[in-house]
């Protein structure tokens, strides 16, 4: 069964791929961060977010990564491939709490039964803006109608 989350995430695939360009750093990850496909690999994201998550797929897509909705077996135990540090901050309450914490100890107990499973964990921050030189265009565009 999908969470909620699984579900939004799914369903904003497309609107976001005609609205959202990315660029990927570093250019080559696999290389550069030295991520061995072969192995397990974890993404670890700072606040939970449908939008951050369905960016996150399309990336992982692009560089033929394991998507980040999937869960990966190790040692007969399921394990979200993604961990959120954070939930986004609720109107009454503050932030409510994550899995993080406990995903966390479940991946070092399995590495603790079976050391050779060299599981990898990759950070991945998703950061929404404008391009540069994009972000100032319609106050580029108003100073120049006053000054004409």
């Amino acid at each position: 069964m999908l969470s909620s989350l699984s579900l939004f995430t799914r369903l904003l695939r497309w609107p976001l791929r005609l609205l959202v360009k990315f660029k990927i750093v570093p250019d080559n990850p696999l290389n550069q961060l030295g991520i061995v496909t072969e192995r397990p690999l974890f993404y670890i994201c700072h606040t939970e977010s449908a939008s951050d998550l369905a960016t996150l797929r399309r990336v992982c897509q692009q560089l033929s990564l394991p998507d980040p909705l999937a869960s990966v077996s190790l040692n007969g135990q399921q394990l979200p491939r993604t961990l959120f540090l954070e939930k986004p901050h609720q109107l009454i309450g503050g932030r409510a709490k994550t899995r993080a914490l406990q995903q966390g100890q479940a991946l070092l107990a399995a590495h603790l039964a079976d050391p050779t499973l060299q599981a990898q964990l990759m950070p991945a921050a998703i950061l929404w803006g404008r391009a540069p030189g994009k972000e100032n265009s319609i106050k580029w565009l108003l100073g120049k109608a006053r000054s004409a």
